[in-house]
């Protein structure tokens, strides 16, 4: 199996000058140029890292404490409850329930419920991933769903165009949760609040090796799987990172990810567009819906493979094209794709 790879961690600390503190404003000092330099191109490399040092803002201290979220006793939140520590998108196991935020909270940073305050059993687990509006077509805004707290939170866009911005959004998680193993089509900022995460990520080159349904793999937990069900999962290289409070992680679009939430954690990521727009379905209010080209091509595809296999060809004809079809699909995206020798120098 190829070794883990530990994440690059680009320190942007503001530094002594002349004796005294730099103000920690949020902006990167003059003393960081190189970190700076180190994290363009780590974004240029697409390769992943984690940022250290910036000022998130005041709500690093303000929203670890559960009463600052008292006020959202009226605001209802749809939340992810499981009895499983590893939510599993694919086999389900989890329940959606809504309670208000307030609650979530209070629930979330508890590892046992008192009895009448819980769903499925007084060890559940809880995870938010806040959603817009309409939760069918309208990408979640921080500012938008829960404006008592923006002003808290300073965003880190001096790292991505802010005229490019697709989504800001909430996440709050039990301790000991997981969060399945997926990629997003757009590149993100993870800004850790509350609590550590410890984050998996795999390069988009391991794709075959992931048993992929769609965005999401069938491997719940990279660090606890069948090997026998899913034998070429070993063949995956893991990159690794531990986002503290005020961490920020960059994930670039197509990097598979699992999030084990250490401890109870509260963080809100960032979803901004690097394809022109109309690459980007319009429909899309999670940021991970296939590229247009993509999604058109995969509803070609079924359609034919529909009308071929209503056409009772012999197992034989099906074999041969089928391997004919899959090597033109390989010729043409993978193998054409940008290059699947790509430099991990990025990573230490």
């Amino acid at each position: 199996a190829p070794p883990m790879v530990k994440l690059r961690i680009v320190d942007v600390s503001p530094k002594p000058k002349d004796g005294n503190a730099v103000d920690a404003s949020g902006e990167i000092p003059d003393e960081s140029l190189l970190a700076t330099v180190q994290l363009e191109e780590a974004v240029a490399a697409r390769m992943p890292c984690i940022i250290r040092g910036l000022s998130l803002g005041p709500c690093v201290d303000t929203w670890p404490k559960p009463e600052r979220f008292a006020e959202f006793v009226d605001c209802p939140v749809k939340v992810h409850v499981s009895r499983d520590a590893d939510l599993d998108f694919v086999a389900k196991n989890f329940a959606y329930k809504t309670v208000s935020l307030a609650q979530l909270v209070q629930r979330a940073s508890r590892s046992v419920q008192p009895e009448g305050e819980y769903f499925l059993c007084p060890e559940e687990r809880y995870y938010l991933r806040a959603l817009g509006g309409d939760s069918r077509s309208e990408p979640a805004q921080l500012a938008r769903q829960f404006p008592q707290l923006a002003p808290e939170l300073r965003l880190p866009d001096q790292l991505y165009p802010s005229e490019r911005q697709f989504s800001s959004v909430l996440r709050v998680a039990s301790a000991g949760l997981r969060l399945w193993l997926h990629y997003d089509v757009m590149d993100n900022l993870l800004c850790g609040v509350c609590g550590t995460k410890r984050v998996t990520l795999y390069p988009p080159y391991d794709a075959e090796h992931l048993y992929l349904v769609g965005d999401k793999s069938r491997v719940a937990n990279p660090d606890n799987y069948d090997a026998a069900e899913f034998p070429d999962f070993a063949k995956a290289t893991p990159f690794t990172g531990d986002l503290l409070p005020g961490d920020v992680l960059y994930i670039p679009a197509m990097w598979f990810h699992s999030v084990l939430n250490v401890t109870y954690t509260l963080s809100v990521n960032v979803f901004w567009k690097t394809l022109r727009d109309e690459l980007y379905d319009p429909k899309d209010a999670y940021g991970n819906k296939e590229p247009v080209p993509i999604a058109r091509l995969m509803q070609s595809l079924q359609s034919g493979l529909k009308t071929v296999t209503a056409s009772g060809l012999p197992p034989e004809y099906c074999h041969v094209y089928g391997v004919q079809l899959a090597n033109l699909i390989r010729e043409r995206l993978c193998d054409g794709g940008a290059g699947s020798g790509q430099d991990q120098s990025a990573a230490e």
